[in-house]
């Protein structure tokens, strides 16, 4: 549309809008930038820093941000059977303690800390695992044999 179409459309709307409404059509005032909502779909909204801010939230949403899983040798989650108690091999890597003392991955020996009342019935833990009892409480896996 030219714009000597478009003033003559403008000034025909506002001719129409003094007889139906008996007064001067009001002015279409332009929101400053500055208190516009951004607009990702807008082209002339986007700035750089709006687009830099786009990109920091989007991408790690799109690549699911795999981290290190498969990338890197991991030690077994459990202990082998017949390890010697309180080795570094009697370990459970899922929960942090020796595997010999897991009542999480052995419920069998629950009886047992119970009957030495040593049990948090809140948590479902042995009161010497019980972290949320007792945050001070630091639980170390055992060295390796030979020191390595």
């Amino acid at each position: 549309m030219a714009e000597g179409s478009r003033a003559a459309a403008r000034a025909e709307v506002a001719h129409w809008y003094r007889e139906f409404f008996g007064r001067a059509m009001p002015m279409r005032r332009r929101v400053p930038t500055s208190f516009r909502p951004f607009n990702p779909f807008n082209a002339t909204s986007m700035n750089t820093s709006n687009f830099t801010i786009t990109l920091l939230l989007v991408v790690p949403l799109v690549s699911g941000c795999p981290g290190d899983k498969g990338n890197s040798p991991r030690a077994p989650e459990h202990a082998s059977e017949g390890v010697v108690p309180g080795s570094y091999e009697d370990w459970c890597g899922e929960h942090e303690v020796p595997e010999s003392k897991c009542t999480r991955c052995d419920s069998s020996l629950v009886a047992a800390f119970k009957a030495t009342n040593d049990w948090c019935g809140e948590h479902g833990l042995p009161e010497s695992q019980c972290l949320q009892c007792n945050p001070s409480l630091v639980i170390t896996r055992p060295p390796k044999p030979g020191g390595k």
